[in-house]
């Protein structure tokens, strides 16, 4: 699975990369919405595996994947901020930065002063925000990482998702059911919901979650059949292929996600992830690979518009350095950050469940 989570992770740099080059593959927003797909199998998964037995499961798993999201992303953050204020009180470059962006934010709200407190919480937390029930630009300014609008939605998930997988079946399938008809039959049909507001993306992208949940339970019903690995080899293959290809096929550039041309390939990779997984579980090179992703994901803004300030350097030749080093940077930030940070979750999950079985 590491191997695909970084093409999709790679997609997402060629996109915001594209004022240096027109180069492009796959699509970004379907990048986004399979991240949301394989988070949903791979939440099901760990709370299935590992936190099942523990008694404090919801504390410790909610820990751990706020220690997975926070920390590297309060890196960026700082990276960000920092070359920003450099770059703003000394000239240097473009004046393209986090400082100018919220500058040109700011007087298009309502009250300036709320929404500075409201722009810090924001960026801070990510989650505490009025944003859930007032509209706001969706501009450059809104977030200092841009992309951390998807981290909003995936921990809004991670505190919801331990509730919908330990639910009975049949209530969890209930429960989406009725999700499906409010928001798409009545809410977003007839707009009775303001777009732009958290709290409607996060319903927006739900579905994708769900989709995840049903392609972990169809992994466990695989699991108990004996299916040729060839059958894994070539739908991983396929789905590779599928991803590097995608932008040539036709109906490439879909309007939204939801455009009916896209639903072939959100049942395709949630069909797919099953096999993905059983075939690349095991294999250490797969895991290193997709370590990178998370890291690439949160980091290659802040090396891209480092590459647009040098002007010396042709497009072409910046695209290739920024995606080159952000790569690189992204490596050194999962083996010096992420890497530690997983022993330390490793070891508060070991002493929760050792401590259950001294209560046993």
């Amino acid at each position: 699975m590491g191997f695909v989570r970084f093409l999709l992770a790679l997609s997402v740099v060629s996109f915001h990369s594209d004022n240096l080059t027109n180069f492009r593959f796959f699509h970004q927003s379907l990048a986004v919405v399979s991240f949301f797909i394989i988070s949903g199998f791979y939440m099901s998964l760990v709370l299935d595996t590992k936190y099942r037995p523990l008694k404090k499961r919801y504390k410790t798993f909610i820990t751990n994947r706020f220690l997975r999201i926070y920390p590297l992303y309060f890196v960026v953050l700082f990276l960000t901020v920092g070359s920003s204020i450099i770059k703003y009180f000394f000239h240097i470059g473009t004046p393209d930065n986090a400082i100018t962006h919220y500058l040109f934010f700011l007087p298009q709200t309502t009250h300036e002063g709320l929404e500075t407190i409201n722009f810090i919480f924001r960026n801070l937390t990510l989650l505490l925000t009025t944003d859930y029930f007032s509209v706001g630009s969706r501009g450059p300014g809104f977030l200092i990482i841009q992309q951390a609008w998807s981290l909003q939605i995936e921990l809004l998930f991670y505190l919801i998702v331990p509730f919908l997988f330990y639910m009975k079946k049949k209530f969890l399938v209930i429960l989406s059911i009725l999700y499906l008809l409010l928001f798409f039959g009545y809410f977003h049909l007839y707009h009775h919901m303001e777009q732009p507001t958290l709290t409607y993306r996060f319903f927006e992208y739900f579905v994708f979650f769900l989709l995840g949940i049903g392609s972990y339970y169809l992994y466990k019903k695989m699991h108990k059949l004996s299916i040729p690995p060839i059958y894994h080899k070539i739908i991983s293959g396929i789905t590779i292929v599928y991803i590097v290809l995608y932008t040539i096929l036709p109906h490439s550039s879909p309007a939204h996600i939801y455009d009916m041309t896209t639903f072939p390939y959100y049942l395709f990779l949630t069909l797919a992830i099953p096999s993905i997984f059983i075939i690349s579980k095991k294999s250490a090179i797969d895991a290193f690979i997709g370590g990178i992703s998370y890291p690439l994901f949160v980091s290659h803004i802040f090396f891209i518009k480092l590459f647009q300030n040098i002007s010396f350097i042709s497009p072409s030749v910046s695209f290739l350095a920024a995606i080159l080093v952000a790569i690189i940077g992204s490596i050194l930030l999962m083996l010096f950050i992420e890497n530690p940070l997983d022993t330390f979750r490793d070891k508060l999950f070991q002493k929760e469940k050792s401590s259950l079985k001294k209560r046993s």
